[in-house]
């Protein structure tokens, strides 16, 4: 049987639901037809609204998390001590992939339900353990006119206004665009090409245990020599690698080995990169400047992975087309990185850099 037809779509959720849990999968070994699509119109629809929420929640967290980092951890340690936080991250990632990514499609209700708990736990731990210093009194501000209009733009003017963090953030958001038409595709790829999800887990466990091995020294690298000069070289790296996923992957065994290598020196970028934006932002102003920052990088992951969604239907599928598009990000990202560097030096370089004065809003 290539093909089962239901004449509702609460027997076409059911349906999918039991192939899924025998190890069919859907679409790839049947395909699946509902008469109407009330039932998974409404499931695709509750899902969609709690991802979301789940996202705001933790993109929350993470720019209190990094302004936190900012706060109290010395400039001379940042790389070190991101090492160190992403080393306990990779960690949840081995056990998650090697133990549960396999089963994941048959099991995702408790998987969802257990990283709830998780994350609840983690939260509460946080909020109960980590206690407010002493800072002096926040002195009044006059009160502007113009409202929430007056404070947007007053907003984008500060981030956006000086040329030189125009150029950080646009470095920032391409060379993290590299990864994403890979990563976001990989799934779809790999049982395109053979590869089941057990394998896939396995992969990216090695992959974290590689990375979790490296991470405490990537961080000393940073520290060292600066996160623009690593990321120059992870992006030169990543490069490298999504060329040679064009010409050289050919079956299971080598797309095993390329995808690897991505995830490596992907995670690597991540690390080496981490205290780029506490190294280069004014330091009273950064968790606005950073959400500046992530407001770019969210629009532009939407962005590109539509756009490259729409090429692999273009092209039926072909999958391999990822790597030219990360190889196209990374070269643009080495462009753009080369460019805040050399503005970095005429700042004063490690030895004198003073971030640039923010942009001032007309009256």
């Amino acid at each position: 049987m290539t093909a089962f037809f239901a004449l509702s779509d609460f027997l076409t959720f059911n349906a999918i639901r039991y192939f899924i849990g025998h190890g069919v999968s859907v679409p790839e070994n049947i395909s699946v037809v509902g008469f109407d699509n009330a039932v998974l119109a409404a499931a695709l629809t509750v899902f969609c609204i709690f991802w979301f929420m789940l996202d705001f929640g933790t993109t929350l967290a993470n720019g209190i998390f990094v302004a936190l980092v900012n706060d109290v951890v010395p400039r001379n340690f940042l790389g070190r001590f991101f090492g160190l936080f992403r080393g306990v991250s990779l960690i949840a990632g081995i056990l998650f992939n090697y133990f549960l990514f396999g089963i994941a499609e048959q099991n995702f209700f408790l998987i969802f339900l257990g990283l709830a708990v998780i994350y609840a736990a983690g939260f509460v731990t946080v909020c109960l353990k980590v206690k407010e210093g002493t800072y002096p009194p926040v002195e009044p501000e006059e009160e502007k006119a113009g409202g929430f209009s007056a404070a947007a733009k007053n907003y984008f003017v500060e981030c956006f206004g000086h040329p030189f963090y125009r150029w950080v953030i646009l470095a920032y958001v391409t060379c993290g665009l590299a990864n994403i038409p890979f990563n976001a595709y990989t799934i779809f790829y790999a049982k395109s090409i053979g590869v089941d999800m057990d394998a896939v887990g396995k992969y990216l466990a090695i992959t974290y245990l590689i990375s979790l091995c490296l991470s405490y020294f990537l961080g000393m690298l940073a520290d060292r020599f600066h996160p623009i000069r690593m990321g120059l070289v992870s992006m030169v790296l990543y490069g490298i690698v999504a060329v040679c996923g064009i010409f050289f992957i050919r079956g299971t065994v080598s797309f095993a080995i390329i995808m690897i290598l991505h995830g490596v020196v992907t995670g690597s970028y991540f690390t080496l990169i981490a205290s780029y934006a506490q190294r280069l932002f004014p330091r009273e102003l950064f968790a606005q400047f950073n959400s500046a920052m992530a407001i770019a990088v969210s629009l532009s992951w939407v962005f590109v992975s539509t756009v490259v969604g729409g090429m692999l239907d273009l092209t039926g599928h072909r999958y391999h087309y990822v790597w030219y598009a990360g190889a196209l990000f990374s070269f643009l990202g080495i462009a753009f990185l080369w460019v805040v560097y050399r503005k970095y030096l005429e700042l004063g370089g490690d030895s004198a850099y003073q971030a640039p004065a923010v942009q001032a809003v007309e009256s």
